[in-house]
């Protein structure tokens, strides 16, 4: 007579909310390292662009997107920014589903991030009430933490743009062509490849770790799992900065970026490079106090 299995008894709230929450953090950090490794490769970005900004030079793009980001960081009406902000996410649409989906994927993290910065304005800034939802909130704090939210979306949107249609080598060189430091462009190469590196082996750490422990641990434990994580790491991505440093040099690199393809300004390139410099332009006139 076999043994009958006894039902497991359920998992506490907690246990389940936490759960929850790790799975969430896992598959957000699964996507951002999976978006900068298809930024990273050139074939990948020009295969699955094919709207016009893929096909804009980057130095145009470069210029006219860090132009827009600047007047999207000082503006100070939510109008303006909100209007920036359509006009990334419209941009995004007339490139592609392959581009748009990311885009909305990096914009709304730095929504999320952003709203619970700037929620404590809510009620701690002075000035006069308004009631919300059955909430007493603070008017002034309430255009501040909007400010704030529609300021950083819209930049994030902006800037993941720029680098979900261009190839990273190109927007290195292209940066080099504005006279930015060799240093700079050395320390960018090397930390932009480190990043998801360093993503993906925090995310097969925690894999690895998840498949070794039959029983929840106590918070305590936790807490040391998750600092003894964090100082290898650390460890790691010191000792890959400087592999990779010393694997640069040995083969001649110097901070110039190389290319196969030649930049040259077409009439197209032209064109957009004006369009983003009259909307930057308006948007500054209209976002100034």
């Amino acid at each position: 007579m076999g043994l009958a299995a006894q039902p497991q008894p359920p998992l506490p709230h907690s246990s389940v909310v936490m759960n929850r929450s790790r799975s969430w953090l896992e598959q957000t950090a699964r996507q951002i390292t999976l978006l900068l490794e298809q930024a990273a490769d050139p074939s990948r970005v020009s295969g699955r662009s094919a709207g016009a900004l893929a096909r804009l030079d980057p130095r145009a793009k470069l210029f006219g997107f860090l132009a827009l980001i600047v007047v999207a960081a000082a503006s100070h009406r939510p109008a303006v920014n909100a209007a920036l902000l359509g006009f990334a996410l419209l941009l995004a649409m007339l490139s592609g589903r392959a581009i748009t989906r990311p885009c909305l994927t990096l914009a709304a993290t730095a929504f999320g991030f952003a709203s619970l910065t700037a929620h404590p304005a809510l009620l701690l800034l002075p000035g006069p009430a308004v009631s919300l939802g059955g909430w007493n909130l603070s008017a002034p704090g309430l255009t501040a933490a909007a400010m704030l939210t529609l300021r950083s979306t819209s930049t994030a949107a902006l800037a993941s743009l720029l680098v979900l249609t261009t190839p990273w080598p190109h927007l290195l060189k292209a940066l080099r062509c504005f006279r930015v430091p060799r240093l700079a462009i050395a320390i960018l190469a090397i930390a932009y490849r480190t990043v998801f590196l360093l993503l993906r082996i925090a995310l097969e750490t925690v894999e690895a770790r998840r498949t070794r422990i039959v029983a929840p641990l106590p918070r305590s434990r936790q807490r040391q799992l998750a600092v003894a994580t964090a100082a290898v790491l650390l460890d790691k991505s010191l000792q890959h900065a400087s592999d990779v440093n010393e694997a640069m040099q040995a083969r001649g690199f110097r901070g110039d970026i190389r290319l196969m393809d030649e930049f040259a300004m077409k009439p197209l390139d032209w064109a957009a490079l004006l369009g983003f410099i009259g909307i930057a332009t308006t948007a500054l006139l209209l976002g100034s106090r």
